[in-house]
């Protein structure tokens, strides 16, 4: 299939949840980007969708975004079959941008308040060269003790065990 080049960086920072674009999509409701753009997509599975963002990175040439066809603003939403096709199509698209580059970035902004402004599940898969000049993680580093590090493990191992309980609970 073919690609587009160029980009024009005028995506929307706030989707109504009532019309998703990402959903017209996998619908065939629409075949353009916000932008105009027209939408094609580079693979497909039977839960799953892989097409080009219109939001390159200034250094590189590409930036695949998978989303799930069914509709969810959560990863955790998702059947878990279908999250395991996810990351499978995932891992692919990562095998094919490997080709042509020398690694990539996999990222889910999963919610609002990390980034996410389109309210449908989607890996952002970003090619990556040396010194390409592409900053990912910007956050300033904190320093903790290790009664802290301690402490935030062992809180991090009881939320993990709740949302285990939680999840074999609904599958049962």
């Amino acid at each position: 299939m073919s690609t587009t080049s160029g980009f024009v960086q005028n995506v929307p920072r706030s989707v109504n949840k009532m019309s998703c674009l990402f959903c017209e999509f996998v619908n065939g409701n629409t075949d353009r980007h916000a932008n105009g753009y027209p939408f094609r997509p580079v693979y497909e599975t039977k839960n799953t969708l892989a097409f080009l963002s219109i939001d390159f990175p200034a250094t590189e040439d590409g930036h695949v975004l998978i989303i799930p066809k069914p509709h969810a603003q959560y990863l955790n939403q998702l059947p878990v079959a279908v999250q395991h096709e996810l990351i499978e199509t995932v891992s692919l698209a990562t095998t094919a941008l490997q080709k042509t580059h020398d690694a990539c970035n996999v990222l889910l902004n999963n919610g609002e308040a990390a980034g996410q402004y389109i309210h449908h599940v989607h890996f952002h898969i970003v090619p990556r060269d040396p010194n390409d000049n592409i900053a990912i993680e910007v956050w300033e580093p904190k320093t903790v003790s290790t009664e802290q590090f301690n402490q935030l493990c062992f809180s991090l191992q009881e939320a993990f065990a709740s949302a285990e309980d939680r999840a074999t609970s609904h599958t049962q």
